[in-house]
């Protein structure tokens, strides 16, 4: 492997783990007013009692759709 092929999956590499690091920052669960919220970037989204599901999960697949969209 070259130099510039070592370099360019270093930099991949990097830009991946920082798109994870900004997921994990973004989206978050946050109690206000007594009722726990789904927030983004400490903006509240939508109060967690309007999911069906676990709001950890609702979290993770967020998560996921921000790496997703953010790899195409």
């Amino acid at each position: 492997m070259s130099i510039f092929e070592k370099f360019n999956r270093s930099q991949a590499e990097k830009k991946q783990l920082q798109i994870e690091e900004d997921a994990n920052f973004y989206y978050q669960i946050t109690e206000h007013d007594g009722e726990i919220w789904i927030t983004f970037n400490n903006f509240l989204v939508c109060p967690c009692s309007m999911l069906k599901g676990e709001p950890v999960e609702a979290i993770k697949k967020m998560r996921e759709l921000y790496i997703k969209s953010h790899n195409a």
